[in-house]
């Protein structure tokens, strides 16, 4: 679990580091204070809303995630929460399974409470009025060994279990070399000697509907869930002196990320799975997969807006107001602009989860609406090993290319000129 989300604390403290001036750092060598120092008293304080954020967000993934708990914790009686309340509701206990959820919801809160009386009533702006620009620091001695941790990490993280997803999907028989290699779970056309005749993952026509219905949604999720995300931590912004109200945002907002994926996907069922008035019935449509997709993802949102957010000094928005700016011109003007680094890397992080996720969409996905991780576990239930590691093989390229693209626009955007916004 720690290789699989360390990457969530990664994104929001990285975007975080990238808007600490240079001239903090650059003032603070000039009194004579060494690297170590700079780093601890300046640059880590500066960014501590990012760590928090990051925790709370590594945090809620690991109490509530079932899969792994079940696949490795399961045969050796080792029980989580989690697995606890999916054996509930899938032996039909709900009342149980709800009061389960209950008890994350609890810890979910005294978690968050504790996060923020640790940044309460501190300021963290690190975004003036006063252009400035990032600076380089050399690690001198320790660039070979820093080198060596980064890149053992991707290996052990990242290559490694590339390496083996890949050398699977081309095993004619499962976990089995001396049966040789053979591309037909890629492009190869129905055989019935092989795989009981299905066709490779790229000639199936389902594989690729559902390669676009996981683009779309996890699209239209990334949208929804950062636009809400922002709106809400903004209006936390405005109105400092609401604590009570603030506090009340800040943990609903948390909350959907401790519900067990699976408890949230039955309760939108049994909200939306019947005609509501006028609305008929959700079921079955790809409206209920977004509509319990963005309200899983909202944590991911405002999180990492929250952190953004708090990075902005507060004399912009007041300066805006002198001028007769109204509440949505800042906020697309000003606000949003200078905190959009932190609200990309807050959709890469949304639509990465959702293209990936199958807690929250396991109950809800029909054969009018095929994903990518219900077919790889529809088929890894059904051992066909390569069929189901040839499709996670396709979610990992998609999840990649999102995260790279979402770097290059990073690039293009630093080598804009600065602009001066005093």
């Amino acid at each position: 679990l720690v290789a699989h989300y360390y990457s969530l604390s990664f994104l929001v403290i990285a975007a975080a580091l990238a808007n600490v001036g240079g001239d903090l750092v650059a003032a603070a060598e000039l009194t004579g204070a060494s690297r170590a120092r700079v780093a601890a008293r300046i640059v880590i304080p500066a960014v501590a809303p990012a760590v928090l954020s990051g925790f709370l967000l590594a945090f809620a993934e690991g109490v509530s995630n079932f899969a792994v708990p079940a696949l490795l914790g399961l045969p050796v009686r080792f029980q989580t929460l989690s697995t606890r309340l999916y054996g509930a509701i899938s032996t039909g206990d709900s009342a149980r399974g709800y009061v389960l959820s209950i008890l994350l919801i609890v810890v979910a809160g005294v978690i968050l409470f504790i996060g923020n009386r640790t940044t309460g009533g501190r300021s963290f702006s690190t975004i003036t009025g006063k252009a400035t620009r990032a600076r380089v620091t050399r690690t001198g001695g320790w660039r070979a060994p820093l080198a060596m941790i980064a890149w053992a990490i991707v290996i052990i993280t990242a290559i490694i279990p590339g390496i083996v997803l890949v050398v699977s999907t081309l095993l004619r028989r499962t976990n089995s070399f001396d049966s040789g290699f053979t591309l037909h779970y890629w492009i190869g056309e129905s055989d019935p000697s092989i795989s009981h005749g299905m066709r490779g993952v790229l000639r199936d026509p389902t594989v690729l509907q559902a390669t676009g219905g996981t683009l779309g949604l996890g699209v239209v999720v990334a949208l929804g869930a950062v636009l809400i995300g922002l709106l809400a931590a903004y209006a936390i912004r405005q109105r400092p002196q609401a604590r009570t109200a603030n506090g009340a945002i800040s943990l609903l907002a948390y909350v959907p990320f401790l519900i067990p994926g699976v408890a949230l996907g039955a309760a939108f069922i049994a909200q939306f799975g019947a005609p509501i008035g006028p609305f008929g019935s959700l079921y079955g449509t790809f409206g209920i997969i977004v509509l319990a997709g963005i309200a899983a993802s909202i944590p991911f949102a405002f999180q990492t807006a929250k952190s953004a957010l708090g990075q902005v000094a507060p004399e912009l928005d007041e300066a805006a107001v002198l001028t007769g700016a109204s509440g949505p011109r800042r906020l697309a003007r000003i606000t949003v602009p200078l905190v959009s680094r932190g609200l990309a890397n807050g959709g890469i992080l949304v639509f990465v989860t959702m293209v990936r996720d199958l807690s929250v969409v396991v109950l809800l996905v029909t054969p009018a609406t095929p994903l990518l991780s219900m077919m790889t576990f529809r088929y890894a239930s059904e051992g066909f090993a390569q069929q189901a590691s040839a499709i996670t093989l396709i979610i990992a390229v998609i999840s990649v290319a999102a995260t790279l693209l979402a770097r290059l626009l990073e690039k293009s955007r630093d080598g804009r000129p600065e602009r001066n916004l005093s």
